[in-house]
Parts: structure tokens; C-alpha cells; sequence
């Protein structure tokens, strides 16, 4: 029974002046969330110091709960080296590109109403449908003049290394 209760949860301080650093490390004495982002945050860190390849794979609604700014930082700082996207966070950049926000809601707002308005909702942000229309016209207008014969993909070395 003694190898169950080996650490024990260290609840921690918040102090003025602590940096984020010093949290992240008070959190691994924690536990749920809070220590598997001071896990995640001692990984990133080792991957950091070495030399290694880090793969970023990004699912979820990131660009529209504004980690748009984010994701570009750690790219334009190679803190990561290859970003990996569903399509649906793809167009959600081109959609911020051509000026239209996302706007914070309540995530209990009714679907059905929203429906009635012509507003889409992921979890707790809303974007109007037209603004959405005209960002999927503006797509489909950019890729017709590639046609068949000019494919978007193209095939290449992963995460822009040379062969």
C-alpha cells in the first residue's frame, strides 16, 4: 500500500511578484491540469535544449478563441519547428486575414435562436454566417484559377527539412 501514497499533493503559494515560470513549477506539486501543464511545460523545455524536431499539433477552435497571436509567436520564434492543422483552424486564419473577428459569448446562448440570426457558434464565440459565406467565397474564388492542373499541395520534405 505504501508504493500508492509515494508524493504527496504540495498545494503552493500565489506570491507577488511570481513570475508565470515559478507557478508552472509550483504546479507540478499539484495535480489535474495544473501538474500536467507544469509536465508538458518541463517537456517543451528538454525539447528546447536539444536538438530535436518539435511537432505542434493544433485541433480545437484555437484561432477563433484568439491563440492566432500565439501560434505566430511561437512559429516566428522557433520554439516550434512544424504546425499541423485541421483545415477548420486553417480557414479560420484567412477569415481573420480578411478583417472579420470573432466575437465572445456566453457558451449557453441558445442554438436555435442563434440559427434564426444566422450566427455560428463555437463554444463560447460567435461569428455571423455572412461574414462566414463571404470568407468561403473568397476561398473558392482563390483556388479556381489553380484548377486541376495546378495542384495546392504540392509534395515535400516534412516540416520544410531538405531531403
Amino acid at each position: 500500500m505504501k508504493d500508492l501514497f509515494h508524493s504527496r499533493v504540495r498545494p503552493f503559494p500565489v506570491t507577488a511578484g511570481a513570475s508565470a515560470s515559478e507557478l508552472m513549477e509550483r504546479m507540478a506539486g499539484t495535480a489535474f491540469q495544473a501538474r500536467n501543464l507544469a509536465q508538458a511545460a518541463r517537456i517543451w523545455q528538454r525539447a528546447l535544449e536539444d536538438e530535436v524536431t518539435i511537432l505542434f499539433g493544433l485541433a480545437g477552435a484555437m484561432v477563433p478563441a484568439g491563440m492566432r497571436s500565439v501560434l505566430v509567436y511561437l512559429i516566428e520564434n522557433r520554439l516550434i519547428d512544424c504546425l499541423v492543422s485541421t483545415g477548420a483552424n486553417l480557414f479560420h486564419d484567412v477569415y481573420e486575414t480578411l478583417g472579420a473577428p470573432h466575437w465572445q459569448h456566453s457558451p449557453e446562448t441558445d442554438d436555435v435562436e442563434l440559427g434564426r440570426r444566422r450566427v455560428n457558434r463555437f463554444y463560447d464565440v460567435l461569428a455571423p454566417e455572412t461574414d462566414f459565406s463571404a470568407a468561403e467565397e473568397w476561398v473558392v474564388n482563390f483556388g479556381i484559377p489553380m484548377g486541376a492542373s495546378n495542384p495546392v499541395l504540392s509534395i515535400s520534405p516534412p516540416c520544410g527539412k531538405s531531403s
